[in-house]
């Protein structure tokens, strides 16, 4: 976070708001920059930051940024392979914890859709699939994202790996 000073305000209080109202970043800082690690409450498609005069005694003094998205990240690491119709197997990732569950869904278009719905609303970082006979293909891409659609948009897609009949 970087913005400039003027006058006689030697130190600011940072907030930032992700809709329910302000939350302290840090209070009487002296600097015109800081590093701010982004806390899971920050996620948002209309957050703002705050400076605001840390002086009670001067006239109020604060300025808001214009609104900007924060999003999560996800990370498909499972599979990477081949799979077989009907064999159970791992679809794996990572998520930061803003996002509270995913949809699972796959393509058989190397990730051009259209896409097939695997599992809503799953919670966790895993989940077993036995790939259906619709699966079959050498361009099957995995996609989890998060179910929550009021968050901005957050996804990852496997590369393409090939589903096998029995």
């Amino acid at each position: 976070i970087t913005f400039t000073k003027t006058g006689n305000i030697p130190n600011v209080h940072l907030y930032y708001n992700a809709g329910a109202g302000d939350t302290a970043i840090v209070s009487d800082f002296a600097g015109t920059s800081t590093t701010w690690t982004v806390p899971a409450g920050a996620l948002g498609s209309s957050v703002t930051l705050k400076v605001k005069d840390s002086d009670a005694t001067h006239v109020l003094t604060e300025t808001s940024s214009t609104a900007f998205n924060v999003k999560g990240t996800i990370t498909v690491t499972e599979p990477t392979a081949l799979l077989t119709v009907g064999t159970a197997e791992n679809l794996v990732w990572t998520k930061t914890s803003t996002i509270t569950s995913v949809d699972i869904e796959y393509s058989t278009t190397g990730g051009g859709g259209p896409w097939t719905l695997i599992v809503a609303g799953k919670t966790g970082t895993s989940h077993s699939w036995s790939p259906p006979d619709g699966a079959i293909g050498t361009s099957v891409t995995v996609r989890v994202k998060d179910a929550n659609a009021a968050n901005p948009t957050t996804q990852d897609d496997t590369n393409p790996f090939q589903v096998q009949g029995v």
